[in-house]
C-alpha cells in the first residue's frame, strides 16, 4: 500500500500515528462531518509526528507558529489547507485539553 501524498510529501508515517485520547471521540461528539473529521486527523497526525519528542501539551504557541511556517514555506501548503491545519491543532487545546483560545 502507498503512503498518501500532498504537495509531493508523502505521509507514510500517519497510518502508525496514534492520536492523543479525546481527540477522534471529541470530533465524533460535536458530530463533525466525515470529511472534516478525516481532515483534522491527517493533519493532527502530521502535528503530533513532528512533535513526537515533545509533550504536546506543553508546547509554546512559538512552536507551534514556527510549524505552521515551515510548513508554508517548504511544503508551499495553500491558505485552505494552512486555516484546516491551524484548526485541526486549535481542536486539540480548546476542545480536548480545554485550554483558552
Amino acid at each position: 500500500m502507498s503512503a498518501k501524498m500532498e504537495n509531493g510529501v508523502r505521509y507514510k508515517y500517519r497510518a502508525a500515528t496514534l492520536l492523543p485520547y479525546g481527540y477522534l471521540e471529541r470530533l465524533d461528539q460535536k458530530r463533525y462531518s466525515k470529511n472534516t473529521i478525516n481532515i483534522y486527523t491527517a493533519y493532527f497526525k502530521d502535528f503530533v509526528n513532528e512533535f513526537r519528542n515533545q509533550k504536546l501539551s506543553t508546547l509554546s504557541k512559538n512552536s507551534i507558529n514556527a510549524y505552521i511556517l515551515k510548513l508554508i514555506k517548504q511544503n508551499n501548503i495553500s491558505t485552505s489547507q494552512q486555516n484546516q491545519r491551524i484548526n485541526a491543532i486549535k481542536f486539540y487545546y480548546e476542545k480536548v485539553l480545554g485550554r483558552e483560545k
